[in-house]
């Protein structure tokens, strides 16, 4: 069994985001704004097309560490070469390397690096005509103390408006695809998980969506559906539920 792992802050969304170029029709903040319905597209090719991440000075704004990299199915880069760098000064001359790959499917990009804490970081894109992608999440995970207990469930909902007739009669829409969902129970919850899980419902504010690495490895876009309240169990220890609910 996988180790649940969420996720939730996407250093995109506090930093200075600059593509290469990017089309006016479909602009860089689609890169961060947690809707991966939406395409950013660039304007134009080049040999190396670059998205430039600047999280600034540490004296105005937090420096985050980043670990790992998720770019949802929608994108155009089968095929594609391509790296997470970091640099100290914006790529001038210091150039590292966390990773570079080519891209083989059509589906989720998936990358986990060793963790670092740069102020700048760049995703280079080689001999692409004009790259589209939904979204570029890059952050750092947290892992769960613990796996959820007993009783927990997953499942998947349908996307289905259904209506009966006063003649008793079924009439059912599709509105889309099934989703998956999530229910855990975790029963035992230390003062130090707590505190970090109140720190990812203060940044999401219950609104943005994160992702989930659930407890067979499978990596899903969600939201939580309920209330974190925690119950006290014991000296420094509590228990909660969390309901996960897909994204499409």
């Amino acid at each position: 069994m996988a180790q649940i792992k969420i996720l939730y802050r996407n250093i995109l969304e506090n930093s200075t985001v600059n593509p290469t170029n990017a089309s006016t029709t479909y602009p860089a903040y689609r890169l961060y704004d947690r809707d991966i319905g939406k395409l950013f597209k660039g304007n134009s090719s080049a040999a190396t097309w670059n998205i430039t991440i600047d999280q600034q000075s540490s004296a105005t704004h937090t420096i985050y560490p980043v670990d790992r990299l998720i770019i949802p199915s929608g994108h155009n880069l089968n095929g594609i070469d391509l790296a997470i760098q970091y640099s100290s000064d914006n790529f001038a001359g210091d150039v590292n390397t966390a990773t570079s790959w080519t891209q083989s499917t059509t589906g989720i990009i998936d990358k986990a690096i060793t963790s670092n804490t740069q102020r700048y970081w760049r995703i280079s894109i080689f001999n692409h005509s004009v790259p589209e992608l939904p979204e570029l999440f890059l952050g750092k995970d947290y892992s769960f103390q613990r796996n959820p207990a007993y009783g927990s469930r997953t499942g998947k909902r349908p996307n289905v408006m259904r209506e009966e007739t006063q003649s008793g009669k079924r009439r059912a829409i599709k509105l889309g695809e099934l989703k998956n969902n999530r229910t855990y129970e975790l029963s035992v919850i230390e003062t130090t998980q707590k505190n970090d899980f109140e720190a990812w419902v203060t940044h999401t504010e219950g609104l943005k969506p994160i992702y989930l690495t659930d407890e067979n490895g499978n990596v899903m876009f969600g939201e939580i559906l309920n209330d974190f309240d925690f119950s006290y169990k014991a000296a420094d220890i509590y228990s909660c539920s969390i309901e996960f609910l897909e994204v499409l």
